[in-house]
């Protein structure tokens, strides 16, 4: 009817007495369930093929159950080449027992757990962040523990490579600036000087040494701005990073605006910072655009105002020409007095 498909399914019972009952049942709700379990299985099978991370299901004894091709490349073969096969025979006795002591942690809880390592493979020697996750199925029961693991190689001799260059990886990989510094803190709060990287002369000026000869970076700074900058050290001193926007004052007399980024090292033995690594940038042609967009807007509301006093004295006008008119015995001379026109 009305080109529906059929909804319903039909069964023919046979009583004692030889009477056929016809029963009809309307199974809407059963082919959309199935219809949305197919669209999710077939969302998940293209994740799990398509993920740029190796993706392994494995039982709580420590059995493959699937892997995605990311995850068999890694092992070099093809997914059906390891269904089935253990940890300790796909990875050897050390890696594989290691493995299977984190998925009985993550049998045991519903929280992710996370772990990085460094993973000699067939296919070369990778670091791996790897999520630990149990699934369970509609009845509770534990189907098996997902093993996500993403390839941080990259990242890792990046940050090795950087490690090098007194901790600076610290500051390339969290801030984005001109130039970044880094300062060593006495017990007394009082700030060292020991590197600096980038545009430092361009922002201010001076070299290195022309600013540590007239006192640091401390006397840079516009002393309109001085209570955000004992603000911004109380801050970094109490071991919270910091960002911070204020003036500066070029060499050549210029007014610079900067957004001073603070990441203090905190030392738990001596219960203080004991290290400050910082960035600046240069956001004087922001700021400037900011002011002249704050002028014109107050340009453009001072404006406003007289338009809308101008308005107001043009009603009251008209209603004292037409109060005038009234004792005069004179016809209204505005009909609507309330009305600019």
């Amino acid at each position: 009817k009305n080109d529906e498909i059929n909804t319903s399914e039909w069964s023919n019972i046979r009583l004692n007495d030889g009477t056929q009952i016809r029963i009809g049942i309307d199974v809407r709700e059963k082919l959309k369930a199935t219809k949305e379990l197919k669209e999710s299985e077939l969302k998940h099978r293209l994740l799990f093929e398509n993920s740029a991370a190796g993706i392994g299901y494995y039982t709580v004894k420590g059995e493959l159950i699937s892997f995605n091709t990311v995850a068999a490349k890694l092992m070099g073969g093809e997914p059906e080449d390891f269904a089935g096969k253990s940890l300790v025979e796909m990875y050897g006795e050390n890696l594989g027992s290691r493995i299977i002591e984190r998925i009985n942690k993550a049998a045991k809880t519903d929280e992710t757990l996370i772990f990085e390592d460094k993973t000699e493979l067939p296919a070369g020697e990778f670091w791996f962040l790897s999520y630990y996750k149990r699934i369970i199925d509609t009845e509770n029961n534990i189907y098996g523990i997902q093993i996500i693991a993403n390839d941080i190689s990259r990242l890792k001799i990046t940050e090795q490579e950087l490690r090098k260059s007194e901790e600076r990886f610290k500051i390339a990989s969290q801030l984005s600036s001109d130039y970044a510094y880094s300062y060593s803190v006495d017990p007394k709060g009082n700030f060292t000087h020991e590197w600096v990287t980038g545009n430092f002369e361009k922002i201010t000026g001076y070299t290195i040494e022309e600013s540590e000869a007239r006192g640091g970076w401390q006397k840079l700074f516009h002393p309109d701005d001085l209570e955000i900058i004992k603000k911004r050290g109380t801050k970094l001193l109490a071991g919270e990073n910091d960002i911070s926007e204020f003036r500066i004052i070029n060499k050549d007399g210029s007014v610079r605006w900067v957004r001073e980024y603070g990441m203090p090292i905190w030392d738990d033995s001596e219960k203080r910072v004991v290290q400050l690594y910082g960035a600046s940038l240069d956001i004087t042609a922001g700021k400037k655009a900011e002011i002249e967009l704050r002028e014109k807007y107050l340009e453009l509301d001072r404006f406003n105002k007289v338009l809308i006093g101008r308005e107001n004295r043009m009603i009251e006008l008209k209603r004292e020409i037409n109060e005038l008119c009234n004792k005069l015995k004179l016809p209204k001379k505005y009909s609507a007095p309330d009305e600019i026109v």
